[in-house]
């Protein structure tokens, strides 16, 4: 298994989103704004690569999201 660089929140948040929860839902249960959680996702490199990775997604713009 790949381990990666993640803060606390940033893999709080990622578990949350690989569970199926949407952003926003992600964001009440964290308690913290829309925009700090897609700083989070946008401030991770990694983890936006393990997160497309899991769930199929990947922000746009991101580097998860271009073809390899």
């Amino acid at each position: 298994m790949q381990t990666y660089a993640l803060t606390r929140s940033e893999s709080r948040l990622a578990g949350l989103l690989v569970k199926g929860h949407g952003l926003h839902h992600a964001t009440e249960a964290m308690g913290i704004t829309y925009g700090t959680a897609r700083a989070y996702l946008k401030g991770a490199p990694e983890g936006r690569r393990a997160l497309a990775g899991a769930t199929g997604f990947a922000p746009a713009g991101s580097d998860a999201a271009r073809p390899s």
